[in-house]
Formats: C-alpha cells, sequence, structure tokens
C-alpha cells in the first residue's frame, strides 16, 4: 500500500511557475499528500493569485502565516488613510518590499481577491504535527508556542540567529522548520546556501525564492529536497524584490 508523503514547502512571494515546477519535479501527490507551506505566498513575483489558486487545489494543505500576509490581508481590504502618515508609511514600507506586485496581481484577477484575503485570514501561526513544530520566523524556545503572538512569530529572526550561533536553546520538538530568513544571505564556501540549511534539529526551507534563490521542497521524512529553477529566469520581465 503506498504511503502518503508530507511535504514542507519554503517562501513561495507569488512564484507560481516556481511552485509548479517543485511539485511536479519531485512527484508529490496533491490529491493524497500532506502539504505544509512554511507562509509568505504573497509580494515579490506578479503572480500570487496564481500561486494561492494552486495551494487551495492541493487536497490536504497546512498553510502558516508568514509576516508578508499579515501585510498584505491587512492592506488588500483595508483603504489606506492619507491624513495618517504613520499609516501611510506603514504601507509604502509593504508596497516597496514587494506589495506592489500583490496589488498589480488582483488589480488583473480581482475576482480572486475576497476568497484569497479569507485564505489567508484562515492561516495558522504554527503547526505541529507528530512533535515537529513548523513555524514562519521563529519563536522563544522558554515560553509554551500556544502562548506567542501570530505577528511576533511571523516577524521573528532571533530564533534562527540564536541556533546558527550555536546557542544552547532547549527545544523540545523533535523538528522545527522554518522559512523567512533567506539562506542566500548566509553563503558558504561550499554553495550550500543554495539549499535548505539545517542546525541541529532545525531545518531552513526559505532559498532565497523572492530574490536570486530558488524555491525549494523537502520530504520532511527523507529529507529529500526539489528545487526550481532561478526564479528570477522564470520571470524575466520582472525584479522580484531585487
Amino acid at each position: 500500500m503506498k504511503k502518503n508523503k508530507t511535504w514542507a514547502i519554503g517562501d513561495i512571494h507569488g512564484a507560481a511557475k516556481a511552485l509548479k515546477q517543485v511539485i511536479e519535479r519531485s512527484g508529490a501527490d496533491v490529491e493524497n499528500d500532506k502539504f505544509i507551506v512554511l507562509g509568505d505566498v504573497t509580494d515579490g513575483w506578479p503572480e500570487v493569485p496564481e500561486a494561492i489558486e494552486m495551494l487551495m487545489s492541493i487536497k490536504n494543505l497546512v498553510y502558516i502565516t508568514g509576516n508578508h500576509d499579515i501585510w498584505s490581508r491587512e492592506f488588500l481590504v483595508s483603504p489606506t488613510d492619507p491624513q495618517d502618515q504613520k499609516i501611510v508609511n506603514h504601507y509604502m514600507s509593504w508596497y516597496s518590499q514587494g506589495g506592489q506586485a500583490t496589488v498589480e496581481g488582483y488589480k488583473r484577477r480581482p475576482e480572486l481577491l475576497d476568497k484569497h484575503v479569507l485564505f489567508l485570514n484562515e492561516s495558522k501561526p504554527y503547526h505541529v504535527d507528530d512533535n515537529r513544530l513548523f513555524i514562519h520566523g521563529g519563536y522563544k524556545p522558554s515560553i509554551p508556542i500556544e502562548e506567542q503572538d501570530e505577528f511576533d512569530i511571523a516577524w521573528d529572526r532571533w530564533f534562527w540567529m540564536a541556533v546558527r550561533d550555536g546557542r544552547n536553546l532547549k527545544i523540545t520538538y523533535d523538528e522545527v522548520y522554518i522559512g523567512h530568513s533567506p539562506t542566500i544571505r548566509y553563503p558558504k564556501n561550499d554553495g550550500s546556501h543554495k539549499q535548505p540549511m539545517n542546525y541541529g534539529k532545525v531545518w531552513n526551507l526559505d532559498t532565497g525564492a523572492t530574490y536570486t534563490g530558488m524555491l525549494s521542497i523537502m520530504n520532511i521524512d527523507t529529507k529529500e529536497v526539489w528545487q526550481s529553477d532561478v526564479v528570477q529566469t522564470l520571470y524575466p520581465n520582472h525584479k522580484g524584490r531585487n
């Protein structure tokens, strides 16, 4: 009898073509396997609506809230008050960090906006599966995960930095999977920064698809990884977040 697999996917950032590639190259079964996406499907490349549609077609999907998803669901439904400079500045920060592509994507596909905002609103701040934690940014191991704020764990980089620095964190999970901190920012001489990075129990699957990297999918049982083409080459007429 065929055993269903569990897959983890890093930050997509509007790269629907890359998402299609990793699913096809891995041989993942969208009808039967479990897919855990580590957040940030929005902001970056031009096919945010198409990427979300593709995710929504997966039968057994767990979608984790990313910091860009929080930004997007906030500004896609809320008009920006031009009289409130703080809100304007916050909006422009999002817009310049990939939000422009999200806005333009829904100008092109406005019929998808409402159901996609609902999809983002129904995402999970974290997911625990067989004592394996899946989270976008990071968390504080000294505090129960259920007591930590969605915004904080979506934006957190402290955890990844602490893991890389070799701090003695009391991680009670068997494994932790994160995105958010692109591995291409942490180069190694052997080129392994282009692949997911592993320190002890922790795996970082954000291989920089939003910048000059590739999208990655991992079979979390075998640790086999498949990657897309360099995403820039899939969207030669767009800049992504470079």
